[in-house]
């Protein structure tokens, strides 16, 4: 009994080896190429860095940028004697850094081409 199923299991392990090549499918390289960057944790790790200092750029070129802010404030005074009186400011500004030596610029096109490379 027991030599049956080691023969039964030896048969079914030789056969499967000649049937699982034939269930395989041809992949075309820009597939290969997707199943390689997903399943390599070393591509997705330097993928993972790519992405951080992208964010590193942007976040270190958004002072060059235009800036717009809003700000209110309120105060109510309550007097007796008097009617209630309010006291009311809103104010906007619109700033922005202007370059006039060029450091700005040459810094953001610095971290730019560090990104590409």
């Amino acid at each position: 009994m027991i030599k049956k199923k080691s023969v039964l299991f030896l048969s079914l392990l030789i056969s499967s080896l000649f049937v699982l090549p034939s269930l395989a499918v041809e992949v075309d390289s820009e597939g290969f190429l997707n199943l390689v960057r997903e399943n390599n944790p070393t591509l997705q790790a330097s993928l993972n860095r790519v992405e951080a200092f992208s964010h590193t750029v942007k976040s270190n070129v958004a002072t060059q940028r235009p800036t717009a802010g809003v700000r209110g404030n309120t105060g109510w005074y309550s007097d007796s004697d008097r009617a209630r009186q309010g006291s009311y400011t809103l104010s906007a500004a619109v700033s922005s850094i202007i370059d006039v030596s060029g450091v700005y610029t040459a810094r953001e096109r610095e971290l730019l081409l560090q990104y590409n490379v």
